[in-house]
């Protein structure tokens, strides 16, 4: 495969950025399914807990707030949508991917139209015939 990229040196920026984006990811994923079940629970049975999502999770792990049975249904039924969400989402992109054509990474970097113009068959026959060659245009290939 032909090599369209030959920059050498430091690792790319991107690496860190993706890392970040990783760890806040699982950080809100971490409050997402401690903040929404504590609360549908709240809700459902009628007790106080801290609207901030860092002090609920501080309380979570100290014990001033409890984790009730509603609260593992809410965490369940909340982790069931996240897993058909992203699988929907991969089956889109999936989708996407399938329809786009596949072409080389290295044609943008190609020649178009007037520039690979000389190479076609007739003007490659008008070279030939102006420097006198007959029968082929060209270098016959055995």
């Amino acid at each position: 495969m032909s090599a369209t990229n030959r920059r050498h040196g430091a690792p790319d920026a991107n690496a860190e950025a993706i890392a970040l984006f990783a760890v806040l990811s699982l950080a809100a994923l971490v409050l997402l399914f401690t903040w929404v079940p504590v609360h549908v629970s709240s809700w459902r049975e009628g007790h106080e807990v801290p609207a901030n999502p860092f002090t609920l999770v501080v309380g979570l792990v100290t014990g001033d707030v409890a984790w009730s049975s509603t609260a593992t249904v809410a965490a369940v039924v909340l982790g069931v949508v996240v897993v058909v969400l992203a699988a929907l989402s991969v089956a889109a992109l999936v989708r996407l991917k399938r329809r786009r054509a596949r072409v080389d990474s290295a044609a943008a970097r190609m020649g178009r139209g007037r520039e690979v113009a000389p190479t076609s068959r007739r003007e490659v026959g008008r070279t030939a015939e102006r420097l006198g060659v007959s029968g082929t245009p060209g270098l016959v290939v055995a």
